[in-house]
């Protein structure tokens, strides 16, 4: 009984080492919804749509909340960003 426990102890031991090698590219975390959005760039619902309407901005949907991945906002900003004026 003892030596079944210590070989399923190992096993799981295997497992959980398998899992922290493992690279996952997108986390639940690197989501934010609307409201989070709507908050950073100072935008209302109307401006997301239209952007989620044109294609420029990518979302996923879950009942009636959008979501919108943090890297694909960045990106957005980093494509319209202008350089500074010089006097």
């Amino acid at each position: 009984m003892l030596d079944d426990f210590l070989e399923l102890k190992k096993d799981v031991k295997t497992v959980i080492e398998i899992l922290q090698k493992m690279d996952s590219s997108v986390k639940v975390g690197d989501y934010i919804d609307e409201v989070e959005a709507k908050k950073m760039l100072h935008r209302g619902t109307t401006w997301f749509w239209e952007r989620r309407k044109e294609g420029s901005l990518a979302f996923s949907k879950l009942g009636s909340k959008v979501y919108y991945d943090r890297k694909d906002i960045i990106r957005m900003l980093d494509a319209n960003k202008r350089d500074a004026y010089s006097l």
